[in-house]
């Protein structure tokens, strides 16, 4: 199944929220997600931050406090 493609997206997340299958995460489908939170369409500075996190966490095993990102 194409997460992306599907309507309910609730199988992709355990039952404390977290992702179970990163090997399915895709930009595409982060904007289904941001679409479903009510969030709408991400822009290109929102695309490069996650990817930015994604591969530091990645990376590091653990993503920078947001503060480090956000002011």
């Amino acid at each position: 199944m194409n997460p992306a493609a599907a309507k309910d997206l609730s199988f992709l997340f355990d039952k404390d929220g977290f992702f179970i299958n990163s090997e399915q995460w895709d930009i595409a489908l982060a904007q289904r997600i941001a679409n479903s939170e009510g969030i709408g369409e991400m822009d290109d500075l929102q695309q490069e931050l996650l990817l930015t996190l994604r591969d530091e966490f990645h990376k590091f095993g653990a993503v920078t406090a947001l503060s480090h990102f956000v002011t």
